[in-house]
């Protein structure tokens, strides 16, 4: 759905919110994107981005049906080395798995979300799980 207010991008589409910590800080991962693509980034305070900067860490093609369910499953895992491995699982099939080497303020556990960017969807059935 786009409007002269509100233009298509290609960052369109549905995003989960993994470690939320702030506004600034969180990792973003998109599951379903206008371009096709899916993304994880990690959001650190200070940047153009609403007070934060987005780095992206991995990408891949994924093109999802529209108008079917589709289960994404995405982890933020610690690792004993102060990283942290980020995953992205759709329809039981893992497309995204990433390390972070610098996490920050990441590496401790955060809340998690859902947002929608200039897109229309439906969910159920959301849970969060300590790892």
């Amino acid at each position: 759905m786009t409007t002269p207010r509100t233009p298509a991008q290609p960052y369109d589409g549905v995003h989960l919110w993994l470690r939320f910590h702030s506004e600034q800080e969180c990792y973003a991962v998109s599951v379903v994107r206008r371009d096709g693509q899916v993304v994880v980034k990690r959001k650190t305070p200070g940047g153009p981005a609403n007070g934060g900067t987005y780095v992206t860490l991995a990408t891949a093609s994924a093109v999802l049906a529209p108008d079917a369910w589709t289960l994404a499953v995405a982890t933020a895992t610690d690792l004993p080395d102060g990283r942290v491995r980020i995953t992205l699982e759709l329809a039981g099939h893992q497309v995204l798995d990433v390390t972070d080497a610098s996490p920050g303020g990441l590496y401790q556990p955060g809340g998690v979300g859902i947002r929608g960017d200039n897109t229309e969807f439906m969910f159920r059935d959301f849970s969060a799980q300590p790892e």
